[in-house]
């Protein structure tokens, strides 16, 4: 599916070269999902690292993927050595869940995708 993905978003810009069109990428957010989508278009288009590519989404979308899970499948998929330390940005504001369960911590939301919710501070994993 990336590869269709990638391939039509090339083909449509390919044939719009002058003209002024744009391709939006959107999931409920526009952080996780979206990022990890644009990600690996970026990793299929140009000569970069997974490190590169994440900078580039996150300084275009801030704050960029935030659950560590999208972080993980990225630089597994791509087969690079995920640096030592990855400091993921903290869940937004908007995103954190008022309500607590009985250990505390917030509950996913409806739009949760199933994986791991993100922590509500900044969560650094070693490799």
């Amino acid at each position: 599916m990336q590869k269709v993905v990638g391939d039509t978003v090339s083909q449509f810009l390919a044939r719009q070269k002058h003209a002024k069109k744009y391709i939006l990428v959107h999931c409920t957010h526009g952080h996780n999902r979206t990022g990890f989508m644009i990600i690996h278009y970026l990793m299929r288009t140009l000569p970069i690292s997974v490190s590169q590519a994440i900078k580039i989404f996150s300084d275009a979308r801030p704050p960029g993927i935030y659950k560590p899970d999208y972080i993980d499948a990225l630089y597994a998929f791509y087969h690079e050595k995920k640096p030592e330390m990855v400091v993921c940005p903290p869940t937004p504001e908007w995103k954190r869940s008022s309500e607590l369960d009985l250990n505390g911590d917030a509950m996913p939301d409806d739009d949760d995708d199933g994986g791991p919710t993100a922590p509500l501070t900044v969560c650094v994993s070693p490799t």
